[in-house]
């Protein structure tokens, strides 16, 4: 029998509890007057979710003597939610839901983790993509079940025992060799190979500037209405101060969605920087446990760490890259190996 926890922030409920306990213990503490119960109340209150915190038992049980998967839930006693037999359970599976796809309003993220198969169940939700990850690939190990992450639009399977493989060792492992494609003739792709640093650099996605100039020209009205009604010295001071930082603000928006992005490997990582953006980001190469080339960008995915890299324009560029990047992510852990 295997115990999986399913909650979230595990590394933080704890602290965090405590903390409100002792808020807690404080306010009924300062309680001394009967007909005054405001601190008591208060107290209880804080204390509540104190002790929902540090005290809040949320996991699953795989018992393969009695073949079942049981999922509970409770404070101090966990008391059960649901179960389904072991050989129901096909795969974990971990999907992204925004509020209106559970007809709800607002515009809220949340990680669903379920299992499939001829009967599926929900057993968790997250706010965190990479809590849910993790309590995914310990559910699935657990079970020795696929884990299939559907986070990023296209689906990314992986074995049970492969879960902590980077991405490069299962290919090696599974005997898929990435070819270094040819580029295509009229490629707009760029590609500096002349030292072990490759530098690839394309035209950065501008479709979204005409949104970026639209907002920008709507607080610039705004600001030109405001202004005559702007008198005191503070206002001045606050009026400046935020249109600085507007212009800061939208100057670095629109330097990402301008000039040419680049894609940057080196022996131990992939880096990316978005169009003229000042700040790149990057991931190490044995960090990346799964590539998915999704609809707007490939994903380069590790257990703490996700690295988007844009789309260049053509179709063909796009099949490019990606052969491309698969191709540099072998290569470099054989050569990292070899070292």
């Amino acid at each position: 029998m295997q115990k999986v926890d399913l909650r979230s922030h595990l590394d933080q409920r704890l602290p965090i509890g405590l903390g409100l306990l002792a808020l807690a213990a404080w306010c009924i503490w300062q309680w001394d007057d009967p007909d005054e119960a405001g601190w008591l109340i208060f107290g209880l209150y804080i204390g509540f979710f104190g002790l929902l915190a540090v005290a809040e038992r949320r996991f699953a049980v795989v018992d393969e003597h009695a073949g079942v998967l049981t999922n509970k839930r409770g404070l101090i006693f966990a008391v059960t939610l649901g179960s389904v037999a072991l050989t129901e359970v096909k795969c974990v599976e971990l999907t992204l839901r925004l509020a209106e796809d559970d007809g709800k309003k607002g515009r809220s993220t949340r990680y669903r983790l379920r299992v499939t198969g001829p009967k599926s169940g929900v057993l968790a939700h997250y706010q965190d993509e990479w809590h849910a990850r993790r309590a995914a690939e310990r559910l699935a190990a657990a079970l020795r079940v696929p884990f299939d992450n559907r986070v990023y639009g296209r689906r990314s399977v992986r074995k049970s025992d492969e879960l902590d493989l980077p991405l490069a060792e299962r290919w090696r492992a599974s005997g898929k060799i990435k070819e270094r494609p040819v580029l295509p003739q009229g490629s707009q792709l760029e590609i500096d190979d002349q030292t072990t640093r490759i530098r690839v650099r394309f035209a950065a996605e501008t479709g979204s500037r005409w949104l970026i100039g639209a907002v920008v020209a709507f607080y610039a009205v705004a600001a030109a209405l405001s202004y005559p009604h702007v008198d005191e010295p503070g206002e001045y001071l606050l009026f400046y101060g935020v249109a600085l930082f507007a212009v800061l603000f939208f100057g670095f928006v629109l330097l990402a969605f301008s000039g040419r992005s680049r894609l940057t490997f080196t022996d131990r990582s992939v880096a990316f920087r978005q169009g003229l953006a000042p700040r790149e980001r990057s991931i190490e190469l044995q960090a990346i446990e799964e590539m998915i080339p999704g609809w707007d960008a490939i994903y380069l995915v590790g257990d703490a760490k996700m690295l988007a890299i844009d789309w260049p324009t053509s179709d063909q560029d796009r099949d490019f890259l990606k052969a491309f990047v698969a191709c540099e992510i072998a290569r470099r852990h054989t050569r990292g190996g070899e070292q």
